[in-house]
């Protein structure tokens, strides 16, 4: 894995100039062509590696520019359930 860091500029409707940055992590090569081949087989492999956490959901970029693939990006404000008991039918209280 290997980070590095873009500086954005933007203005917004004042006619403001706002300058922020943000710091990508992107896989290396090994592991994206590993990860273009099969990507939900490499979904432990990636959340280990970029250390993201089980009830997170990420993307990783894949058009052709070099500089922007592998780049992993962690959804924000959004989490998944990830151990949630399973109910059956079996489990529920009989009514007669």
């Amino acid at each position: 894995m290997t980070t590095f860091t873009k500086t954005f500029t933007v203005t917004d409707e004042t006619g403001a100039v706002k300058t922020f940055t943000h710091t990508y992590r992107k896989m290396d090569e090994k592991t994206f062509k590993h990860y273009s081949q099969n990507p939900l087989g490499m979904d432990a492999v990636v959340r280990k590696e970029m250390g993201i956490p089980d009830n997170r959901y990420y993307s990783v970029q894949m058009w052709s520019e070099d500089e922007c693939l592998g780049v992993v990006s962690v959804t924000p404000n959004m989490t998944r359930t990830t151990n949630t008991p399973k109910i059956s039918k079996s489990d529920q209280p009989k009514t007669e």
